[in-house]
C-alpha cells in the first residue's frame, strides 16, 4: 500500500510479472497455504513448518478470544481465509491539455484471515518468518485491508492483528 501510494502506476506495471521464487518463500507459502486449507496442505509441512503452523493457530485463537472475550457468541460466525476483496479508488486524472475527468482504479487485496461475527470483522495476517513487521496501527496492508473490509462487509469495526510467532 505505502508503495503503491508513491507511485500511482505500480500496480499497473506489475501486472503478468512473474513471482521470484526462492527457499524462505517457498517455506512461507507452505505455510499460508496450510492456514488457508490445512486439509490439504498440512501432511506436506516439515516439523520446522509444522511447528510454526501450531503456534499461528494458537495466537489466532487467542486473539479471537481477545477481540470478542466470549467463546460461544451467539452471533453467527463467517470466516474467510484468503479472501481477496475489491473497491473502486476516485481519481483524478489529466488527458493531456483537454482537462480533467475523475475515473476509478480498481484496487485489492488479498486477507490471509477475516472473522465476521455481528458488527465485527478481525483481520490477522499471517507473517511465518522472522524479522521486523511494521506493527498493526501504522501498518499500511493492514490499514488497506481493513477499509476494503470495511466498505465489503458494511461492518461498524474492523480489528487488524498481524499474527508473527517468530
Amino acid at each position: 500500500a505505502q508503495a503503491d501510494s508513491l507511485c500511482k502506476g505500480r500496480h499497473l506495471a506489475q501486472k503478468n510479472l512473474p513471482d521470484i521464487k526462492g527457499e524462505w518463500s517457498d517455506h512461507g507459502t507452505a505455510i499460508h497455504n496450510a492456514l488457508a486449507d490445512s486439509s490439504n496442505s498440512l501432511s506436506q509441512l516439515s516439523p520446522d513448518q509444522r511447528e510454526t503452523y501450531d503456534a499461528h493457530r494458537e495466537i489466532e485463537k487467542k486473539v479471537i478470544a481477545m477481540v470478542w472475550n466470549n467463546p460461544d457468541p451467539p452471533q453467527k460466525t463467517n470466516i474467510w481465509r484468503h479472501e481477496r476483496y475489491w473497491c473502486k479508488v476516485p481519481v483524478t486524472v489529466t488527458i493531456d491539455k483537454a482537462g480533467e475527468h475523475q475515473s476509478h482504479l480498481q484496487h485489492s487485496g488479498e486477507a490471509d484471515f477475516v472473522m465476521l461475527r455481528g458488527k465485527i470483522a478481525l483481520i490477522q495476517d499471517y507473517k511465518s518468518l522472522s524479522g521486523d513487521v511494521v506493527e498493526s496501527p501504522r501498518n499500511l496492508q493492514l490499514r488497506d485491508l481493513a477499509v476494503m473490509v470495511w466498505r465489503c462487509l458494511k461492518v461498524e469495526e474492523v480489528v487488524v492483528f498481524i499474527n508473527q510467532p517468530l
